[in-house]
C-alpha cells in the first residue's frame, strides 16, 4: 500500500483577480435595407457604423429617418448575433427601432425589411 503526503492546511491561499482592458478598436454595425420578396430581392441601401465597446447606438428603418421608398412600407427588423441589442415594442413611438445600449466586442448585422404597400385602388402612391 502506498503512502500519501498529508495536505498542509497552513499553505497560503491566493485570490487572483483579472481586469480586462480592451484594445480600443471599434466594432462594426452593418445595416441593410431590403424588400421582403426572396424571389426578387431589392436593396434599398446600406449603412456602416463603428462603435467602441460600451458605446450605445440606435438604428431605425429608412422611413423613420425621412427617406421615402415609393410603394413600400416598413415590415421587420432582425439582427445577428440575436442576443445583442433590443428591438422596441410594437407600441413604442419607433416600433422597429433597434438599440444597443452597450456595444459588445463583436460585429453586429442589422437587416430591415420592407413590404409592398397594399392598396385598395391601383395608384402610383398609396
Amino acid at each position: 500500500m502506498g503512502y500519501f503526503e498529508a495536505v498542509n492546511t497552513l499553505d497560503p491561499v491566493y485570490n487572483l483577480v483579472a481586469k480586462w482592458v480592451g484594445d480600443g478598436a471599434p466594432w462594426n454595425i452593418d445595416t441593410k435595407h431590403k424588400n421582403d420578396n426572396v424571389s426578387l430581392e431589392l436593396n434599398f441601401g446600406a449603412e456602416h457604423d463603428t462603435r467602441f465597446i460600451e458605446e450605445s447606438i440606435n438604428k431605425d428603418p429608412l422611413t423613420e429617418t425621412g427617406v421615402t421608398i415609393p410603394g413600400y412600407v416598413k415590415k421587420s427588423v432582425s439582427n445577428t448575433p440575436a442576443n445583442v441589442g433590443a428591438r422596441a415594442s410594437i407600441t413604442d413611438t419607433n416600433p422597429l427601432r433597434y438599440t444597443i445600449e452597450s456595444m459588445p466586442a463583436k460585429n453586429v448585422n442589422v437587416v430591415y425589411k420592407y413590404m409592398v404597400r397594399q392598396c385598395q385602388n391601383i395608384q402610383l402612391y398609396c
